[in-house]
């Protein structure tokens, strides 16, 4: 289903099993996965709806950010964030799943602000943000656009941050829809 999705999808070329390995992640401090499956649905088979993996906490000094613009409270990392490719809208109709549910990416991103608040960094997150597409969709969760910064596994890439204000925020928006 990848390699039949367009070629926007950043995924397509990534190791499935190498998520956790030192070269996938860009801090290698407590990882833990989050996976949500459809176990609701008549015909739901725990089909994978979207994959969250988190490292933390993350010294804002360690992860290359500058400590007078964020300030020095850690945070919580989210090394990968992604809907499975099916519930994607650019999806080809093929493999497009036929109930379409919204919701995905910022259900995962709520369970990255709950880890964030369990480690004591008070809902602060912090990302890579590869690709316009993830770009798009951290700036309409109203995250803050950051300079590049390195990523230990090569490359640099632009920076999101949620504060312990945009935590609380998104959380509130999300239980409001509810």
């Amino acid at each position: 289903m990848f390699e039949r999705g367009p070629r926007s999808w950043l995924d397509r070329d990534w190791r499935r099993g190498g998520l956790d390995a030192p070269t996938e992640l860009a801090f290698r401090v407590n990882p833990a996965w989050a996976v949500m499956t459809d176990e609701v649905e008549p015909d739901a088979q725990g089909d994978l709806l979207g994959v969250l993996v988190t490292t933390g906490p993350i010294a804002v000094r360690t992860a290359g950010l500058d400590v007078e613009v964020v300030g020095e409270e850690p945070v919580v990392w989210v090394e990968y964030i992604a809907i499975a490719p099916g519930l994607r809208p650019d999806c080809p109709p093929l493999d497009q799943r036929k109930i379409l549910l919204k919701g995905v990416g910022p259900a995962l991103m709520l369970c990255a602000i709950e880890r964030s608040i369990a480690l004591g960094c008070n809902g602060r997150i912090g990302l890579h943000a590869e690709g316009p597409v993830a770009q798009a969709a951290y700036l309409k969760w109203k995250m803050r656009p950051l300079p590049e910064a390195p990523h230990p596994a090569g490359g640099s890439f632009p920076v999101f941050l949620g504060d312990a204000d945009w935590a609380r925020e998104f959380r509130s928006e999300r239980e409001e829809r509810r």
